[in-house]
């Protein structure tokens, strides 16, 4: 993978969204997770009262809701709808759920580091 490149996962729920969209629509956001795999977001933007943790593109009438961790270079599609006026009611849900998934990699990487130090420590003994 080159250096530039972005890993692109999709939850459950945006899978099933998509799915659920007619094949020209599901074109749309394949050839958009092809850009952002090669490092271009294009026009997408951070939503502002969630302080950037969740960030939206605009594809027609399709709203496209992900995240992007610029540390690990992981882009994670979230939420497929259609634009209408019930489209980010859920938004305060699924920030919780990112925040939960947040803390959780953030302990196992803790983690990580306290038994890689640990094994250090056997293998100086």
């Amino acid at each position: 993978m080159d250096s530039d490149e972005i890993t692109v996962g999709f939850t459950a729920v945006a899978n099933s969204h998509l799915k659920l969209l007619p094949r020209e629509e599901q074109q749309k956001v394949v050839e958009y997770t092809k850009r952002i795999r090669a490092g271009n977001l294009g026009d997408a933007s951070p939503l502002r009262h969630v302080n950037g943790l969740i960030w939206r593109k605009k594809l027609g009438d399709i709203r496209i809701l992900f995240t992007h961790d610029t540390r690990t270079k992981e882009v994670v599609i979230r939420l497929i709808a259609w634009r209408r006026e019930d489209t980010y009611d859920d938004l305060k849900s699924l920030v919780q759920d990112v925040e939960v998934e947040k803390k959780f990699r953030l302990d196992v990487r803790k983690k990580k580091a306290k038994k890689a130090k640990s094994d250090e420590r056997k293998k100086r003994r």
